[in-house]
């Protein structure tokens, strides 16, 4: 319960309606918070998560008010289906799929324990519209959703210093272009209308079928909405 005095007393300096400050469970204050649209405090919503994936937040995980502004560009509809690429432990199809309960978020994780992370978050917080699929960008099919999400997927290739996950992948600029050049295969390959949004990008250029609809500062970088014309 120490968990939710603190996300409460988070709320407590926010305008947040009373109606939704109902005690009693985990979900509840966050998803007030989310619905409010401000931004919640990392370590608050991070304090869900095991240590180890705590001191990872700053680096690897989407920011809060990141992953709320970037389902809001993305917009996705009722039985949409949106896929994050590089989903790590799940913060932001969590995130997304508090806000819009009617679409489905997909995460793609090539590490099983992050999976498992992610999931168990989700049981946490009551969130059943949320999937992870165990593989990488080589096997998705992009024809399957109608929108995606990026955060920088390939850069723990080349981090130059800053914290790794773990030792799954090593240091590999020829894997990083590889997985960029795969990356805009797929996206030149998706159907019109499909949308993307990017946070510190995806490490290359959108195909020139996609134009950019929207670029905003957020947090770090920026995020971008981009769609697919032809």
């Amino acid at each position: 319960m120490e968990l939710v005095h603190r996300i409460d007393d988070e709320l407590k300096h926010h305008d947040v309606p009373s109606q939704l400050m109902a005690p009693g469970a985990f979900r509840v204050p966050i998803f007030a918070s989310m619905r409010a649209r401000f931004a919640m405090d990392d370590q608050v919503f991070d304090s869900l998560y095991p240590y180890w994936v705590r001191m990872l937040s700053d680096t690897h995980w989407t920011p809060v008010s990141v992953a709320v502004r970037a389902a809001q560009l993305l917009l996705p509809g009722a039985g949409e289906h949106v896929i994050d690429i590089g989903s790590g432990t799940g913060k932001f199809c969590t995130i997304a799929g508090m806000l819009h309960h009617s679409a489905i978020f997909y995460g793609v994780e090539q590490r099983l324990r992050l999976i498992h992370v992610a999931e168990k978050l989700g049981r946490r917080l009551g969130v059943d519209n949320t999937r992870y699929l165990h593989t990488d960008i080589a096997s998705v099919n992009l024809d399957d959703f109608e929108a995606a999400y990026m955060f920088n997927p390939f850069g723990e290739h080349v981090l130059d210093g800053r914290p790794q996950i773990d030792g799954f992948h090593r240091p590999s600029h020829r894997r990083y272009r590889d997985l960029i050049a795969v990356a805009q295969e797929k996206l030149a390959r998706a159907r019109p209308g499909f949308r993307v949004v990017t946070y510190h990008g995806f490490g290359g250029e959108m195909p020139r079928s996609y134009e950019r609809m929207a670029r905003e500062p957020s947090w770090s970088d920026y995020l971008e909405l981009w769609v697919k014309r032809v």
